[in-house]
């Protein structure tokens, strides 16, 4: 369990990491919250394998 969560984690902090740069190279500015949203995935992510969903 403990292993699938620090994979999940940082499967999607690299998406968000890609995305940050993608969006550099296409001009598109990313919004303030954009730490909040990871936090956000993160949190379901650590709710949906506490419950067995993923």
């Amino acid at each position: 369990m403990n292993d699938y969560i620090f994979w999940s984690y940082i499967i999607v902090t690299t998406i968000f990491y890609i995305a940050h740069h993608i969006g550099r190279l296409s001009m598109i500015k990313f919004e303030e919250d954009e730490f909040l949203m990871r936090v956000k995935v993160w949190i379901l992510i650590t709710r949906g394998s506490g419950k067995g969903v993923f």
